[in-house]
């Protein structure tokens, strides 16, 4: 990861003061309703109208008009039902606030008289107001293109007058920044059974892909809340959205609002601006999953002489992922900035890696590796040979049997390749692991509607599933080399993983 991919990753992470914490509840004042009539007189007739007196707190745009009935003084003046009135609107800009209230204020009962009433209808509430009461309160209003309507009928009057005064919300509810996960793993690679000489050996290569997808969801330690999902974006594709909607934000005659858009912009000019963004090794599928490629044409292979199943299995992964975060109403995004590094290791080698961190302080990374503790469990778990039951890992939906016997050698040499058809359903097949986030804050948390203390631990649940699964039909072809020895035979069974695309060898003398 080049210089200025870190120092685009610091100043993201920098914009993340410019994102208030959602607030949970805020209450706002629409304006002052006064119930004293205004009356006017109509031009070119002595005639006269009634219009609603409504001040409103916020700022206000012409609406369309309506129509309200006034009061006929003189018999024998021009008959005329109606009078259009132009309407005023309010506009409200609401920003990280979870439920909103909305309160307006009441003055003057007397102008409708002790006999008259009020009734305010807000989006899809409906309120009918006792005399006297000096405002009336709105709870949790959603709608974005609320109807703001009052009817007063005044005991003075036959008629009730009647207003609609619409009422526009703008709502967001954005946040932005950057963290780092771990570790990605790329491809899992299984060692085949050890033979006497070990000299057995499995190898995978592809000239397409040599990974997986990724699907990442976010929880916490201490909360049994549900997952919170998240999706991935192509970086200059979420560039672009940061820009539209932090200019428009930046344009509002709102403090509060246009610090959020000014914070937006600023990240977008960032990533357009950078010329050294490292999307070659990822690609954002149109299911918006990341898919993880290792390189255009590439050969991985397991020898059976770094132990067999498990201890050789061979793994390789990217570790200190940069990723740049940006929720938009609810809606998490994830876009890979780039990574430190990619490591390809054998299972054994992260054994002993954890036996040497055993006694460390917590969060404490190996320097050859770059993984603590828990980044390293959570990569053993994807490798079924440490789970202890071989018999029980092995099965489907994620293994397929695909040797249907034991392939038994005792003596010379074999070489095969094996094909297997990938079919639609075997490529949706997944499996999960749990990892902690590094670089996290409360505004991260936040966002994710998960909660706002620094003491939370947020855990990033991963999910890897094959890459095939964009296709509806896949070959697959692997090859691997056993060796025998005249008079000590040993026996072998192969399946298929479904999630990571290669063969696995279980030992039949386990």
């Amino acid at each position: 990861m080049s210089q200025a991919l870190f120092d685009l990753y610091d100043a993201i992470k920098a914009q993340e003061a410019n994102f208030p914490l959602p607030e949970p509840e805020v209450t706002i004042t629409l304006g002052t309703l006064s119930l004293i009539s205004v009356r006017k007189r109509l031009p070119l007739a002595n005639k006269y109208y009634e219009e609603i007196n409504f001040l409103y707190a916020i700022p206000t745009y012409r609406g369309p008009g309506y129509s309200i009935p006034y009061d006929p003084e003189i018999p024998d003046g021009p008959h005329i039902a109606y009078w259009p009135i132009p309407g005023f609107g309010g506009v409200l800009d609401i920003a990280n606030i979870h439920n909103l209230n909305i309160e307006i204020l009441i003055t003057d009962w007397n102008g409708i008289g002790l006999a008259g009433n009020l009734q305010i209808t807000l989006g899809s509430q409906t309120k009918t107001v006792a005399y006297g009461q000096p405002s009336v309160m709105f709870l949790n209003v959603a709608n974005v293109d609320a109807v703001f309507s009052i009817i007063i009928n005044n005991q003075f009057g036959a008629n009730p007058v009647k207003a609609l005064l619409p009422l526009k919300i703008n709502w967001s509810m954005l946040g932005a920044g950057a963290i780092t996960l771990p570790a990605i793993p790329v491809a899992l690679v299984y060692a085949p059974v050890v033979d006497p000489q070990k000299k057995n050996s499995a190898s995978t290569s592809s000239t397409i892909t040599a990974g997986n997808t990724t699907t990442i969801s976010f929880t916490t330690s201490s909360s049994t809340s549900r997952p919170v999902p998240s999706s991935f974006q192509n970086v200059m594709d979420m560039q672009k959205d940061l820009s539209t909607v932090g200019g428009a934000l930046s344009q509002i005659p709102n403090p509060y609002t246009m610090a959020i858009g000014a914070g937006l912009s600023l990240i977008a000019s960032g990533l357009g601006s950078s010329t050294a963004i490292e999307t070659d090794m990822t690609s954002v599928n149109h299911q918006s999953s990341l898919t993880v490629i290792s390189s255009s044409t590439e050969t991985i292979t397991a020898n059976s002489s770094d132990g067999g199943p498990e201890v050789g299995d061979i793994i390789e992964y990217l570790y200190n992922v940069k990723v740049i975060w940006y929720s938009k109403n609810g809606k998490m995004t994830l876009g890979i900035l780039g990574y430190e590094g990619s490591i390809q290791t054998t299972m054994g080698s992260l054994s002993k890696c954890l036996l040497k961190l055993e006694n460390q302080p917590n969060g404490t990374k190996d320097t050859s590796l770059h993984l603590d503790i828990a980044a390293i469990q959570a990569l053993q778990k994807l490798d079924p040979f440490t789970a202890g039951n071989q018999v029980s890992s092995l099965q489907p939906p994620r293994f397929t049997d695909i040797s249907h016997g034991i392939k038994g050698i005792a003596g010379g040499g074999l070489s095969e390749s094996y094909t297997y058809t990938v079919s639609a359903a075997t490529s949706q097949t997944s499996t999960t692991t749990i990892t902690t986030v590094e670089n996290d804050s409360p505004g991260f948390l936040s966002f994710l509607d998960i909660g706002v203390t620094e003491e939370e631990t947020l855990q990033t649940q991963i999910s890897q599933t094959n890459i095939l699964q964009t296709l509806s039909t896949q070959s697959v072809t692997q090859s691997f080399s056993l060796y025998g020895v005249a008079g000590t035979p040993y026996n072998s069974w192969i399946y298929y993983d479904n999630v990571f695309g290669v063969f696995a060898f279980r030992d039949m003398g386990v």
